[in-house]
């Protein structure tokens, strides 16, 4: 790709100048992409990080469900791989996953609700069902799944422990950057998380005068 630069000086006919974009070198596209990875955890310090619980509502016949549970299973033995945008490294992530084939209960909904700082049941519902289904609690939020197990968005993920859930295809991927970030608490070295101080800037010498 070419452009051309209009100049007028030094003359009265414009004269036109092609420029062409100077090429980035290799190395300056691998500084700009330069991402800060993680260390691999040692056996002491994966012996420090606390196992994430998580209980995932699953359906077997639902295929979302399926595919984000295959995701949360997969995810304990290789988180995936770095790229340009991420600055800790792939590993295995230290997680049990609590696995029940069925909906929530009334009194685990209203705690899930309660995670998702909302106030309407119909939060657990797909955006197609909620103007056609408004459930008002949740015993009748647990009525109309036990019919119609298609409204609801499965699977539903929940760690107990954190007060976080999620819902649906793409809600767990926050879950894992959670349990992500506590592990990179116990793996990155401080000197990691913290920029390498600048050295100090040495005076300037004294200007040396020959008075001979």
């Amino acid at each position: 790709m070419s452009f051309t630069v209009q100049s007028t000086v030094g003359s009265d006919i414009p004269a036109f100048q092609e420029v062409r974009p100077v090429p980035r070198s290799l190395e300056a596209k691998r500084e700009a992409r330069k991402t800060r990875l993680a260390l691999s955890p040692t056996p002491e310090q994966w012996e420090q990080i606390e196992p994430t619980t998580l209980t995932v509502f699953h359906d077997p016949k639902n295929e979302v469900s399926c595919r984000v549970l295959r995701a949360l299973d997969a995810a304990r033995l290789q988180y995936p791989k770095p790229n340009k945008y991420t600055t800790v490294v792939g590993g295995p992530l230290k997680m049990e996953l609590v696995v029940h084939e069925r909906a929530p209960s009334a009194e685990e909904f209203r705690d899930i609700l309660y995670m998702h700082e909302s106030v309407s049941f119909g939060t657990f519902l797909g955006l197609e069902h909620r103007m056609r289904h408004t459930p008002t609690s949740a015993r009748a939020l647990v009525d109309l799944v036990a019919e119609h197990p298609e409204l609801l968005q499965w699977p539903v993920v929940v760690d107990w422990e954190h007060a976080q859930s999620s819902l649906g295809s793409t809600g767990h991927i926050q879950l894992l950057k959670s349990v992500l970030r506590r592990r990179v608490a116990v793996v990155r070295p401080e000197s990691l998380l913290e920029p390498a101080p600048k050295p100090e800037r040495q005076p300037p010498p004294e200007e040396w005068i020959d008075y001979d």
